[in-house]
């Protein structure tokens, strides 16, 4: 399975006025080895956190990059960063993750740990949930997960596919089943979940 990059950060002014100032980056990546595909979108929840996915043979495909001189300023997204956090994690998701991102809103979750608990503990919450994603939602399975490579982080992803963000909250607000469930990631950890409409740029 590749590996997913998964980097945001806050988005320039220029980039909000012009998302073509992304252009350079993507044609940088278009070239580099191993690089599969990218895919760029602004949070709907915030309207300014960009998010940056790009698909990669294998880690050491882009631990590669990462050593290039001038890294990572010589990619050309300079333009596009704006004053803010930036975050990058890569994952090896266990499901297949193609048709969360590719649907025409992605929702994004990211679980940081807490103390004491662990993936598992995790991956029952989000295996619970998706049971009842699929059967609702069937036309966008699985729901794709993974644990970021960087282990330190103690950090999980998960991918999930919607028509649209209200579409998400339409079949899900009120269903007493995903309750319990919810209560379970909340008790092995601290989560966010954006919605992004992701284009996919090669």
């Amino acid at each position: 399975m590749p590996v997913i990059e998964i980097a945001s950060w806050t988005a320039s002014d220029a980039y909000l006025a012009d998302p073509k100032v992304l252009q350079p980056g993507i044609d940088y990546l278009k070239n580099v080895d191993g690089c599969i595909s990218a895919y760029s979108g602004v949070a709907e929840e915030d309207g300014k956190t960009l998010y940056l996915l790009n698909i990669w043979e294998t880690l050491e495909h882009h631990q590669t990059l990462m050593k290039r001189p001038g890294y990572p300023s010589v990619l050309g997204f300079d333009p596009s960063v704006g004053e803010g956090t930036f975050t990058i994690n890569h994952v090896e998701f266990i499901q297949d993750y193609k048709p969360a991102i590719d649907a025409p809103c992605t929702e994004l979750l990211v679980f940081n740990l807490k103390e004491g608990k662990s993936t598992e503990d995790l991956y029952h919450g989000i295996d619970g949930i998706a049971s009842k994603v699929h059967e609702i939602n069937a036309q966008y399975a699985p729901v794709a997960y993974g644990e970021a490579l960087e282990k330190d982080d103690r950090r999980v992803y998960a991918l999930l596919g919607w028509d649209s963000k209200a579409k998400h909250l339409e079949l899900t607000a009120g269903v007493a089943y995903f309750k319990p469930w919810v209560e379970k990631l909340r008790e092995a950890s601290a989560f966010k979940m954006v919605h992004v409409n992701l284009e996919k740029h090669f």
